[in-house]
């Protein structure tokens, strides 16, 4: 058996090892793609995203003949020890040290995946509850609609922030020990917005374009929020107002709940808010953790 990388052309003559959905990702072109062959051809595929916040199996198929052979093991080996030597050539092992995966009930045979990955030393880190909304009953809530904030704030959109506002925001995220490695390419430069006071921002609600109705939040944050709630509900009020003018009728915002605390503000900012996914994250370590790092 032989394991070797794919570019996305080699990739998309097989597309039936490649999970559906995928197929379609403006960002395909930046996947790497693994493949396990032997004389009898093309055995399994493995689809890894190197850029989220360090590495992510986005996808991985093995033939029906070929299951419990060790095909797919193989393919995980062998995109442990590539991984391994891209981040270290890129200075960044240091703070990439694992491996994820992303799972849902929607995803086919879910059971048997995660004893896979558990076999092949991936433990599961956390599950997380997947709340959705539509936009329009957001907007019509009485806290949105009340929102008012003082003069010495401004709400802007991310496309009118400057590259050294978002620089100086990440590192003093980065002070306080909260997470900073935001994508901001990839947010949808229009619905995502921040709060300034100055030339400093003080929060931020980011969104990306999960589907043609479907709005993900990728993180809202809010610098001593209990002290700005205002500017907290007109922060959120802009983006859903710019999501209903350019989003169709009936679309839908998503949120991914990561702690009691989260589950408890949205409940109580967004009543109508319903549990309609849950994400379970799998992780196997690449690179061990700097214990000077939490």
């Amino acid at each position: 058996m032989r394991f070797k990388t794919l570019d996305e052309t080699q990739a998309l003559q097989f597309p039936g090892f490649i999970r559906p959905d995928l197929l379609d990702d403006e960002d395909l072109s930046d996947f790497i793609f693994y493949a396990a062959e032997d004389e009898r051809g093309l055995l399994g595929m493995a689809v890894v995203d190197p850029e989220i916040n360090g590495p992510e199996l986005l996808s991985i198929a093995v033939i029906p003949s070929a299951l419990r052979t060790g095909v797919g093991s193989g393919l995980l080996g062998f995109i442990k020890q590539d991984l391994e030597k891209l981040l270290g050539s890129q200075g960044r092992a240091y703070d990439t040290y694992a491996l994820f995966s992303l799972l849902t009930p929607q995803m086919e045979q879910k059971e048997d995946l995660i004893g896979f990955l558990k076999s092949n030393d991936f433990f599961e880190a956390e599950r997380n509850e997947v709340y959705q909304i539509r936009i329009h009953d957001l907007l019509s809530s009485d806290l949105l609609d009340r929102a008012r904030m003082s003069s010495q704030y401004r709400v802007m959109q991310l496309k009118a922030v400057t590259r050294g506002q978002l620089a100086a925001f990440c590192d003093e995220l980065d002070n306080m020990g909260r997470f900073s490695g935001y994508d901001f390419d990839s947010m949808d430069q229009d619905i995502s917005m921040f709060v300034t006071e100055g030339e400093r921002i003080i929060g931020c609600a980011l969104f990306n374009r999960a589907g043609e109705k479907l709005l993900d939040n990728e993180g809202i944050y809010m610098e001593n929020a209990a002290k700005r709630p205002q500017a907290l509900m007109a922060m959120l009020k802009n983006c859903f107002d710019e999501a209903e003018d350019n989003m169709p009728e009936r679309s839908e915002v998503s949120f991914v709940i990561e702690s009691k605390e989260g589950e408890k503000l949205l409940k109580s900012l967004m009543p109508q808010a319903k549990p309609v996914d849950e994400i379970i994250s799998m992780t196997t370590v690449l690179y061990p953790v700097d214990p000077a790092l939490e």
